[in-house]
């Protein structure tokens, strides 16, 4: 609500206080903390807001998980705002903090605007490649893998970004997020669906409640002809979806199910849904819209 445009700092306010009222002082509640720095923002009370996000990150540190959610209040915080505010941001935090591993985390933080803001810049892969080494701090270690092969799939290296999952996943086998992208860029890039299905299915079974596994699985067995395997999956998958995006995704592979099988009316149907999904989503997903554009370019093609 407090980033909506224009933001309803009100009601944003209304429903912070009640949170406030059953979890207590919202000074040791660096959750709290974040959105009230979210909503003092938006009424323009840049200083007030600085103090609460950095009091957020205060109480966070000691904590990974805790570390990594302030971090996306904190891409909130400077999304329409110049990239080096957010730098210089960070960097001042990790002048007064001198415990190696919040250091680290700060420049994963750091690294991770950069690669936002300048996509492939080689200063990135630099970074990412000293903390892939990082091996004091396991946390680190596997979302520096993730990032940098993300980065390489970015710029259409396919086989470079398979083989820094590779290396990720010999250290972290049981990580079912590296799992899923190896079985999805070995499949949809690399035409390698054999061995794709071994990391889809170590995707599933690490992480049973998310869709996006059970997706990606459906994509090979369509692209193995393995239809009824694909229908399984979609259906199982479907009962995960919790987001906009995977409810896209979704919908896209089952249409593409249905146009394997020769059922032009249902794969139509999917396209219409995906259409429809899309358009109800708050937020502006680039992508997302072009892998329609791209699905109903093959239902075109299989009509003509």
């Amino acid at each position: 609500m407090a980033l909506m445009t224009p933001p309803d700092t009100q009601t944003a306010n209304k429903v912070l206080n009640e949170l406030t009222d059953i979890v207590g002082n919202i000074n040791e509640s660096a959750g709290l903390l974040a959105a009230q720095a979210l909503i003092l923002q938006a009424r323009g009370r840049e200083d007030f807001a600085k103090q609460q996000i950095t009091k957020a990150f205060d109480l966070s540190v000691n904590k990974d998980s805790e570390l990594v959610g302030w971090s996306g209040n904190l891409s909130r915080y400077f999304e329409n705002q110049p990239a080096q505010d957010q730098y210089d941001y960070l960097e001042s935090l990790k002048r007064r903090n001198t415990n190696p591993d919040i250091q680290t985390w700060l420049e994963l933080f750091i690294v991770g605007r950069m690669i936002t803001e300048n996509g492939t810049d080689a200063a990135s892969f630099e970074i990412l490649e000293g903390l892939m080494g990082y091996s004091e701090n396991p946390n680190i270690q596997i979302r520096a893998y993730k990032l940098f092969g993300t980065l390489l799939y970015s710029q259409d290296k396919f086989a470079q970004a398979a083989s820094a999952w590779q290396d990720g996943i010999k250290l972290f086998s049981d990580d079912w997020e590296m799992n899923n992208n190896l079985a999805f860029v070995l499949s949809t890039k690399l035409g390698r669906h054999e061995e794709a299905l071994s990391y889809g299915q170590t995707a599933i079974d690490q992480n049973l409640a998310r869709s996006e596994a059970y997706e990606t699985m459906a994509g090979i067995y369509i692209r193995l002809g393995k239809y009824d395997e694909a229908e399984q999956m979609i259906d199982t998958g479907s009962d995960y979806l919790l987001s906009i995006p995977a409810s896209v995704t979704m919908l896209i592979t089952n249409g593409r199910l249905q146009l394997a099988r020769g059922n032009m009316i249902e794969a139509q149907s999917s396209l219409t849904d995906a259409r429809s999904v899309l358009r109800s989503s708050p937020t502006a997903h680039p992508s997302l819209k072009t892998d329609i554009e791209e699905f109903e370019q093959e239902i075109n093609s299989a009509e003509d």
